[in-house]
């Protein structure tokens, strides 16, 4: 049930970007998100754990649920659709982002073009799922993996399974930054966006073999925090594609490359755990992980962010991104 609440998040996020957001930062927009998604998983372990030594596990529950209840409520009080909804926006700030306002009302009518929406985005969904893996071996068996093949004590594990993921929360924001900024630059979307695809992808691959291999535990610690981040410079702009190439129904598009993200969450754990009792070690399962992103990295040189999801009725000129008209 928490997995149904929380799959919708990124997904609606992205819809909503697409009219909060003027074309050359919604890569900055959705790294900053992404990158605060880091920050909490990176800064919640240890908080967790000293809970659950003072008080029991149980309650580390009660308040994390309560923190959540609270935002909620401050969320559905702050937070519109659209910005034209929103009474602290500006006139100056609405011709900024350049969507009218009966364009944002108008944008969620019209059937979904579900066939062609499958044959733009079902690569960026691939890709997503070789990003996923790897993400989700940093989630799941990063803890194990410092405990069991490293040595590292409990006290250790809290300190040492968050740096790679504060990497991450840099990597998230530096990534969007840097796709906006060569859009911006060169007017080129798809350099933009496969450039930062490919360097994450390829410098992930190049930092996690080095770090099971090496012979030193910090380390490998330190490898882990390159590997990382790398990975998460993709992250910013994997998410923006579904705007790039689907506009309008980019709350949609989010939600089906997100499908390869969160089949990567069901299946990466689980061959990752059944190869480690297999062999008796990590090193098969990080290889596999080295394969995937070496995939991803060569796919992501197809990944075409200017094939548009063509509709019956034309959005018109105002509402497609900048980088269109």
């Amino acid at each position: 049930m928490l997995g149904i609440g929380e799959g919708g998040a990124f997904p609606t996020a992205t819809r909503s970007f697409t009219y909060w957001m003027p074309a050359t930062e919604r890569g900055f927009a959705q790294g900053i998100t992404h990158s605060f998604a880091r920050l909490g998983g990176a800064v919640t372990p240890p908080i967790v754990l000293a809970i659950a030594v003072a008080y029991g596990w149980r309650e580390s529950f009660f308040l994390l649920g309560g923190i959540s209840l609270v935002w909620t409520v401050v969320w559905i009080w702050v937070f519109r659709n659209t910005p034209a909804e929103h009474k602290w926006v500006t006139p100056a700030e609405l011709e900024e982002i350049g969507v009218k306002s009966s364009e944002m009302h108008s944008a969620a009518k019209g059937k979904t073009p579900w066939i062609m929406m499958i044959k733009r985005m079902w690569l960026v969904t691939f890709v997503d799922f070789c990003y996923g893996w790897s993400l989700w071996v940093f989630l799941t068996w990063l803890p194990s993996y410092l405990k069991d093949s490293r040595g590292f004590d409990l006290k250790q594990m809290a300190l040492f399974a968050t740096l790679p993921l504060m990497a991450g929360v840099i990597g998230d924001t530096l990534g969007g930054v840097l796709s906006d900024l060569i859009f911006r630059k060169t007017g080129n979307l798809k350099l933009a966006r496969r450039t930062l695809l490919l360097t994450g992808l390829v410098g992930a691959l190049v930092f996690i073999l080095p770090a099971v291999y090496t012979q030193t535990p910090i380390t490998a610690v330190y490898f882990l925090a390159g590997s990382f981040f790398f990975l998460e410079l993709t992250n910013a702009v994997l998410w923006s594609l579904p705007i790039d190439i689907a506009g309008k129904y980019a709350g949609t598009a989010g939600g089906m490359m997100n499908t390869g993200f969160g089949v990567a969450g069901i299946v990466s754990p689980a061959v990752f755990g059944f190869l480690i009792d297999a062999t008796g070690s990590y090193e098969v399962p990080f290889v596999i992980t080295a394969a995937l992103l070496l995939i991803g990295a060569a796919s992501a040189l197809f990944i075409d962010p200017n094939k548009h999801i063509d509709v019956a009725e034309p959005p018109s000129e105002d509402l497609r991104p900048s980088f269109a008209k």
